[in-house]
């Protein structure tokens, strides 16, 4: 296992991308920027104070233009938010899920002329019990 760069407890990959995943965040200059252009829903985004870093200037230009709110923190304290320690200026709290209403399946539904099939599923955590749903 790789030690981070604290010398702290070891890391592992996999549980950083499930931490990530879970809380929504989303940390490094290319990750933030993808998930803006993707149009990912980002609540809020800390960004490094009094940085000159050009892929910052433009991750905050989209994120004003599209509403978000931008707070500016010390480096010092965005390193003790990071999952990840390698933030590189910039984090973003993201939305870890994308919700749709029933209102919107059962217009996609007939606008494609198509009997609504809806099937909500709440903590399925074997495969198996998936496979049988299906």
């Amino acid at each position: 296992m790789k030690r981070n760069k604290y010398n702290r407890k070891p890391l592992e990959k996999d549980n950083f991308q499930r931490e990530e995943e879970e809380s929504g965040r989303i940390e490094g200059k290319n990750s933030v920027l993808e998930s803006l252009k993707a149009g990912h829903t980002i609540n809020k985004l800390y960004m490094e104070k009094n940085s000159k870093d050009p892929v910052l200037e433009r991750i905050y230009a989209i994120a004003r233009s599209k509403g978000i709110v931008v707070t500016y923190l010390e480096k010092s304290k965005l390193d003790t938010m990071s999952l990840s320690r390698n933030h590189q200026g910039v984090i973003a709290d993201a939305a870890p899920y994308d919700y749709a209403d029933v209102s919107d399946i059962l217009k996609i539904a007939k606008d494609k002329g198509q009997p609504p099939f809806i099937l909500i599923l709440d903590g399925i955590t074997d495969p198996n019990n998936l496979g049988s749903v299906i």
